[in-house]
């Protein structure tokens, strides 16, 4: 065993044991979400091949694709609200990631011979196409002789029409029997009104069924984006990477998620949503990483979420907190849309007590202002 195979097992001891107490976790929520027990048989499958040190085909591990794998099992904790879970199984996935071989640059050939003849395709690529690689020479010797074509399709056709004639359909089909009927008396009815549709479509959560298909999930996950169901969005999207995580369509809505989740984190923290903001950040990290994008939005956006001063925005009749305020800093959003600032000294019946400093004569002059709760729309009230 050489040394980077040694490395790997020691890198693999932890991943392992993170595994089984997910697994066992999975085991324990079986009664919250039937598809529990099914993540659990997912996470046993992947523990035997970490285990084994290769694929059940006897091929080395692939690392990406068993890091692809975990997408549904952290989702589906996410989904119940077990964020730790899913953080937990995102530095799962980055730690098999990093153990994976370096792929070669397509572009890359051995020298002397000729890009047409050497180039190597991206493992996804190979992948898709490695059976029909094998088996061209196989396939361009078993060819079927027209005769025997000739005589399969002739006699399909012969089957068919003996089927008609049996069924009565097509040409054979009998013509009805016209009888007369005594002449009836028209029935007014009254049109039954259609109902109202649908504003919003609920889209369908979960693990797709044996009926979805990659063009059925990509279109219920754009429709789920358009209308802000952004928890729809990235159930459908989970579904559609199962079927090709490198679809185009899947890649373009993921990016296009990760800049809407950015955007509501913006939104929150001005509203001093704080907590909010890192969480809708976390979650646009996730979907980015699990999908190979930038994270150059998200980084700006969390470091100028941090850099933020914190404040907390209240009305003029929320009195209490505004006494439990004394003496930091505010600022006044008036109802006729002018701003004040200075420091909260109180409130006085229904008067709000705004300590100003003013600069006067070349010196500091600090006075009480008494400015009526009723002409304030609202307070910004700083941390210091």
């Amino acid at each position: 065993m050489n040394d980077d195979s040694t490395n790997r097992d020691v890198e693999l001891r932890p991943v392992i044991a993170r595994l089984r107490e997910i697994e066992k976790k999975c085991g324990s929520m079986g009664s919250r979400n039937e598809e529990f027990p099914l993540m659990q048989e997912r996470l046993s499958s992947i523990i035997k091949r970490l285990e084994a040190g290769e694929e059940p085909s006897g091929e080395p591990l692939a690392y990406r694709a068993i890091a692809r794998e975990l997408f549904p099992v952290a989702h589906i904790f996410e989904s119940v609200g077990f964020m730790s879970v899913g953080k937990e199984i995102t530095h799962v996935e980055k730690t098999l990631q990093e153990l994976a071989p370096e792929t070669p640059s397509p572009d890359a050939h051995p020298a002397g011979g000729s890009a047409r003849g050497t180039h190597s395709e991206p493992p996804a690529a190979a992948d898709r196409a490695g059976v029909t690689q094998e088996t061209d020479g196989e396939v361009a010797d078993r060819h079927v002789p027209w005769p025997i074509i000739g005589g399969l399709v002739v006699l399909l056709v012969a089957m068919m029409i003996a089927a008609m004639m049996i069924l009565g359909v097509g040409p054979f089909r009998a013509e009805p029997t016209v009888r007369a009927t005594a002449p009836r008396k028209p029935v007014e009815t009254v049109p039954t009104p259609a109902p109202a549709p649908t504003a919003v479509p609920e889209a369908a959560r979960g693990t797709p069924g044996p009926s979805n298909t990659l063009a059925d999930e990509v279109a219920a996950a754009r429709l789920a984006l358009y209308y802000g169901d952004h928890a729809g969005a990235i159930d459908h999207l989970s579904a559609a990477a199962l079927i090709d995580r490198d679809n185009t369509d899947v890649l373009e809505i993921a990016d296009e998620l990760v800049g809407v989740l950015v955007n509501d984190a913006n939104a929150a923290a001005a509203d001093a949503r704080w907590e909010d903001a890192a969480q809708i950040l976390e979650r646009a990290r996730r979907v980015a990483m699990r999908f190979g994008l930038k994270t150059t939005s998200i980084d700006r956006a969390t470091r100028r979420l941090a850099a933020m001063e914190r404040y907390v925005i209240v009305g003029p009749d929320d009195t209490r907190t505004i006494r439990a305020s004394a003496g930091r800093r505010v600022e006044l959003r008036m109802k006729n849309g002018s701003e004040r600032t200075g420091r909260i000294e109180g409130v006085a019946g229904t008067d709000f007590l705004l300590e100003v400093e003013s600069d006067v004569g070349g010196g500091i002059v600090s006075y009480t202002d008494k400015v009526p709760l009723a002409s304030i729309a609202s307070l910004k009230i700083l941390e210091n």
